[in-house]
């Protein structure tokens, strides 16, 4: 989905209260041990995200397989934890633990075509500031 498309929806969901500071891409890559059980169709389990960072917290927009929207989920900074940043070159691997107990483990895209929403370092920055990073 163009960048353009995925902002216009972003804007929809948020409040009016809320500044977005950016978005960007970002895939869950499969369970590993789904290549075991299920072979070379483990890909299917992909998930799709868009993720918008905002000054009261972060909205997780995923994809269905046709790419479109089909689910919206909105934690607080408060909600979350920490975030655990890897290095990466096209993507970069982020872990988000939040307050409930889950992870949620996301592979944001870092660099590519022009048309994709990249993970920009101010937003990275604003991530780390208002997130505890391990």
């Amino acid at each position: 989905m163009h960048k353009d498309k995925a902002l216009e929806h972003i804007k929809q969901k948020l409040s009016s209260k809320e500044d977005l500071i950016g978005f960007f891409y970002a895939q869950k890559p499969p369970k590993f041990w789904l290549f075991f059980i299920i072979g070379p169709l483990a890909v299917l389990s992909i998930r799709h995200y868009f993720v918008a960072v905002t000054n009261t917290g972060i909205h997780f927009h995923k994809l269905n397989m046709m790419g479109k929207f089909s689910q919206h989920d909105f934690f607080s900074y408060n909600e979350i934890e920490k975030i655990k940043i890897k290095k990466g070159t096209l993507t970069l691997p982020l872990i988000f633990f939040f307050s409930n107990g889950t992870e949620l483990e996301l592979k944001a895209q870092k660099k590519g075509l022009e048309r994709v929403a990249k993970l920009e370092e101010k937003t990275l920055e604003y991530m780390k500031k208002n997130i505890k990073v391990s």
